[in-house]
């Protein structure tokens, strides 16, 4: 480390260095969206956007802005309304922008159900919400009766678009869009109507200029919790705009930037892959309605410099298998993925699939959050991709390491978490419990800044390169922390992985902490079992999966990972109260590293599930998760993990045990036991004790019925259950119930009042 420097990555910036001498002290602009783009793009007759066979000039451009300005203005948005805005990346979405600005007014956009978008009419407090005119007629029903929605401007795909150029796979994929019955309600306007107001309009309707104003609010994906309302102004937008104007190599012609799919209600879309291009004077292609199984063939008629990459699209371009082995990807200025990041060996896999096809650009990696304007790091290729990397601090930008309980920094190496100050900072947020998420996400140190907590957990070099490990500090019980990012790196170069991710999930017997949950891609011809010394080799004891899943393909949820839902469901799998749990206790075998479960519904374990446990000091399980009334097959087995090798003992014998569950409350005569009724049971023992007691006693043996009534029992005291239903073979053993008898009251005396 130079003697000079403190420690403190807030303080000593050491990314700076990297950067060019004008860029190391720079200032960021406060101005407004369009002073900003006015001011980069002189030329009103350079073209700003291209969308399905026309394009349009930066005249064209603030022409029509003006002209929607109005016709907010007609409509009767004011200074400091929200304007709910469902759209596409159209034309209409950039348009409605600029002219919220004008007249002081932010758009609140969403991509979500029915149900959120209504929730967002609410909080806009709005009449009038822009959508798409194919919105269903269940839709706008649900809006006009449940939000104070009145009216919709409804726009059509083909706005702008010169129709009889789009390739048919698009047509075709527009058409789809039309399956539901629409609406058409007295009061809703067209695009084309809602502009003719503006036309019109002769009255004032701008503003004075305001950069800190809010301008542009949006809900995080929700793909690490609940979805935010996160509040951007025009001078946020600037900031990160101006920024990565470093990224935007000098070019002697217009070079295009393309949009395919990607919703501009995600903030990253609309500011960096947006804003940001058409700032640093390309031409941004639109193609919202480009099916995402074609782009492979998109990608191949447009050309494209640059585009909005992320990896759900590489694996699409890579595996479709339509792109020729010979096809040049030389028109490509920059690769490098959005939205989430790849694993190291999926970096390189890219990297090597587009310098194949002579793209010789370096993959480079960033890093974004919405709160902080979607774009906080730009790449530097001196450094590799290797245990998340994801580049330097954007040069205004400031990044540093905090314990998240003390707010101390911490040095360089060290692991905490991610932190940000810089003029691209989220005004807050909104919406439900926005004020009490801004408290808890934007807080003061004692250095008198405001940092943005990121939640992200990850460390910064000497260098000052930040490497992402994972979301928030998840620790296992009995020791080590899961950092979910350096694990799936470390998985997916295992043997006969193709790929891999990691769900971590609250440790349901262990408050605070967490397990993790494993899903593979295996290669073709490989099994689990194959595979699984691999895993176990690459891993570190504490990151052991207690369950690996063997899938087909990733899933997806606004073009991320889909973690959320999966973790929701094993969740809710291992707390849903129509399920069970069985506990299992083995032998210690002193030599092994650890110990694997092996449990099916059928005694040929045919898509059994397994559950690793790599503690040899813990030699008892809990398996949530069980069908009442069904039979589970159990197996044990150690294994021994000595360099990358994993050695396994034969299988124990297998045991079997039936779930049942036993219910109980008060009737009339006493306390009434229903249980689940078990097919193999010959009858079904009661077993009985007084609460505080230390063993049953058996009180019933019954025949043919499942349920049965203890008339036994006194007046306030509290009793435990449990019912055993006899199987030749087989242990079975309902849960145990606890009741207490509480005799019901009688009416002495009914009479009129």
């Amino acid at each position: 480390m130079d003697n000079k420097m403190t420690g403190k990555a807030s303080i000593d910036k050491p990314w700076l260095k990297y950067y060019p001498e004008e860029f190391q002290n720079l200032k960021v602009p406060k101005m407004t969206l369009e002073a900003f783009l006015r001011m980069k793009n002189p030329d009103e007759n350079k073209e700003a956007i291209e969308y399905y066979g026309k394009k349009y000039t930066w005249k064209f451009i603030w022409n029509e802005a003006e002209v929607a300005a109005k016709a907010l203005k007609v409509i009767g948005f004011e200074e400091g309304d929200r304007i709910p805005v469902f759209v596409q990346a159209v034309p209409a979405h950039i348009i409605l922008l600029l002219a919220a600005e004008k007249i002081g007014a932010a758009l609140i956009c969403r991509d979500d159900v029915p149900e959120e978008l209504c929730f967002a009419i609410r909080k806009s407090k709005a009449s009038t919400a822009f959508v798409h005119d194919y919105t269903s007629k269940d839709d706008e029903e649900l809006f006009r009766a449940t939000t104070p929605m009145t009216r919709m401007v409804k726009v059509s795909p083909y706005d702008y678009a010169d129709k009889k150029s789009i390739p048919d796979y698009i047509a075709k994929e527009i058409k789809s869009r039309y399956s539901s019955e629409t609406e058409t309600t007295e009061g809703d306007l067209t695009w084309d109507e809602f502009m003719d107001l503006g036309r019109k309009y002769i009255g004032d309707f701008a503003v004075p200029e305001n950069p800190d104003r809010p301008l542009f609010g949006a809900y995080t994906s929700g793909s690490t919790g609940i979805s935010k309302l996160v509040i951007h102004s025009g001078a946020n937008i600037v900031a990160v705009a101006y920024q990565m104007s470093i990224f935007a190599q000098p070019s002697e012609t217009q070079e295009t930037w393309w949009l395919p799919i990607l919703t501009p209600a995600l903030i990253a879309v609309t500011v960096s892959m947006m804003a940001f291009p058409m700032s640093a004077g390309m031409r941004v292609i639109l193609d919202p309605y480009c099916p995402i199984n074609d782009m492979d063939i998109r990608f191949m008629e447009l050309k494209p410099n640059y585009w909005a990459q992320i990896p759900m699209m590489y694996e699409i371009l890579m595996k479709n298998g339509r792109i020729p082995e010979d096809y040049d990807m030389s028109h490509l200025r920059s690769i490098g993925p959005g939205a989430e990041a790849l694993s190291d060996r999926k970096y390189r896999e890219v990297e090597e699939y587009f310098h194949k096809h002579n793209c010789n650009q370096p993959l480079s990696a960033a890093y974004g959050q919405s709160e902080g304007g979607s774009c906080l790091t730009l790449p530097n290729p001196l450094f590799p991709l290797k245990d998340g990397c994801v580049g330097m601090p954007m040069p205004a930008t400031v990044i540093s390491i905090f314990d998240p309980e003390t707010l101390e920094e911490k040095s360089y190496g060290e692991v905490g978490e991610v932190c940000m100050d810089g003029p691209a900072k989220m005004l807050g947020y909104s919406g439900y419990m926005g004020e009490e998420m801004t408290d808890r996400t934007l807080i003061a140190h004692a250095d008198g800044r405001i940092w943005l907590h990121t939640g992200d957990i990850g460390y910064i070099t000497e260098h000052g390169i930040l490497h992402i490990l994972g979301r928030g500090f998840s620790e296992r019980y009995g020791g080590g922390y899961l950092f979910m990012m350096r694990m799936e790196s470390r998985v997916v170069e295992a043997e006969g992985v193709n790929d891999g991710f990691f769900c971590i999930v609250p440790d349901q017997d262990h408050e605070g902490y967490f397990v993790p949950y494993l899903f593979v891609i295996l290669e073709d011809g490989w099994t689990l079992d194959d595979a699984k010394p691999g895993i176990f080799a690459a891993l570190e004891k504490h990151e052991y999966p207690v369950e690996i899943t063997v899938i087909k393909e990733r899933p997806y949820f606004h073009f991320k990972t889909n973690r959320k839902e999966l973790t929701a469901a094993i969740v809710e799998r291992l707390q849903n109260a129509e399920n069970g749990k069985m506990k299992i206790s083995w032998t210690e075998n002193k030599i092994a590293s650890g110990y694997e479960i092996s449990y099916c519904n059928n005694s040929a374990f045919d898509g059994d599930k397994t559950i690793t446990v790599p503690s040899t000091e813990k030699l008892q399980e809990v398996i949530g998760g069980l069908r009442k009334g069904e039979r589970y097959y159990v197996r044990v087995r150690a294994f021994n993990t000595v360099a990358s090798n994993t050695y396994y003992s034969a299988w124990s014998e297998t045991k079997s045990i039936i779930h049942t569950k036993v219910e109980c409350c008060n009737t009339e005569d006493g306390i009434e036991l229903v249980w689940t009724t078990v097919k193999e049971a010959s009858e079904y023992r009661v077993y009985r004790k007084k609460f505080g007691e230390s063993s049953y006693s058996r009180i019933a043996v019954i025949e043919g019925d499942t349920s049965y009534v203890d008339i036994d029992v006194e007046n306030g005291v509290r009793y435990c259950y449990y019912v055993s239903p006899q199987i030749t073979g087989v242990k079975a053993t309902t849960n145990a119930a606890v009741q207490m008898y509480l005799a019901a009251p009688q009416i002495e005396k009914l009479w009129n009042n």
